[in-house]
């Protein structure tokens, strides 16, 4: 069943099964193992589940580098977009000036002096009867007034609702029509196509924070786990006729064996 596995792990002991399955298929041991009654079946399921773990442990590792990495590199970007988005927003008034200073933009001064992407929510809060209403301890009871709901809309703050508003509000800087805005930023080195980019990663942001992208575990941990499990299980119907074998042979079988 799912889960049943769960706890296995390639480690020391795994390797130790699988060097000393390996070893005893020597030919040198065969002898050995017929009086001990181990069939080569037995070890072979040892070396191949105990390989396969390790095999499935290392490619592990190297997706859990992998995501970790992935990882890192969105935060920079979260960093970089934080960082321009800023920068930018540093820059619209003087912009905004200089296009209601010339009658040819200024409306487009005035668009950009009043337009708002931000995302908002509703709140509510409860008004509970003051204590003066509720009337004095020992007093005849009065019917206290209900409580009074109060709804509120406010603006967001959270991750997604600002890597949001900043995509939406740098691809509206960016549509037609709007070309003397890019050009009086540009004059204040944020070209077109550092506010491409900004659009672009805010939007890359915004739908990975809408998705919930986290970061998951590999696809080898079941895998890891399931054939350490099938290791121990064939390796514990064994383990008396082996340590059989292993108790009166070479020092380095035992060590193998001292790590099990």
């Amino acid at each position: 069943m799912p889960g049943e596995a769960a706890g296995f792990v390639f480690n020391a002991k795994v390797a130790g099964r699988t060097r000393i399955a390996v070893e005893l298929q020597e030919p040198t041991y065969a002898e050995d193992l017929t009086e001990a009654g181990i069939v080569l079946d037995d070890l072979r399921t040892i070396e191949q589940q105990g390989k396969l773990a390790e095999e499935y442990d290392r490619k592990q590792r190297a997706d859990l580098a992998a995501k970790t990495e992935e990882q890192k590199a969105k935060l920079r970007r979260r960093q970089q977009v934080e960082k321009d988005d800023e920068q930018l927003r540093n820059r619209l008034p003087a912009v905004i000036q200089a296009l209601v200073s010339n009658p040819t933009t200024f409306e487009l001064g005035r668009w950009l002096a009043g337009v708002s992407f931000d995302r908002y929510r509703i709140k509510v809060t409860i008004t509970a009867p003051s204590a003066s209403e509720a009337g004095t301890p020992g007093a005849p009871s009065v019917e206290l007034p209900p409580p009074e709901e109060h709804r509120a809309r406010v603006a967001r703050t959270d991750l997604h609702a600002r890597f949001q508003s900043t995509a939406q509000f740098v691809e509206s800087l960016l549509e037609a029509g709007r070309e003397p805005i890019v050009e009086a930023l540009a004059a204040r080195r944020m070209d077109k196509e550092r506010l491409t980019t900004l659009a672009r990663d805010a939007r890359a942001l915004a739908d990975a924070l809408g998705g919930r992208a986290l970061l998951t575990a590999s696809e080898w941990t079941p895998l890891e786990a399931d054939a350490a499990k099938a290791q121990k299980v064939a390796w514990e119907s064994c383990r008396r006729m082996i340590r059989h074998v292993v108790r009166n042979k070479p020092d380095e079988l035992k060590t193998f064996w001292a790590a099990c």
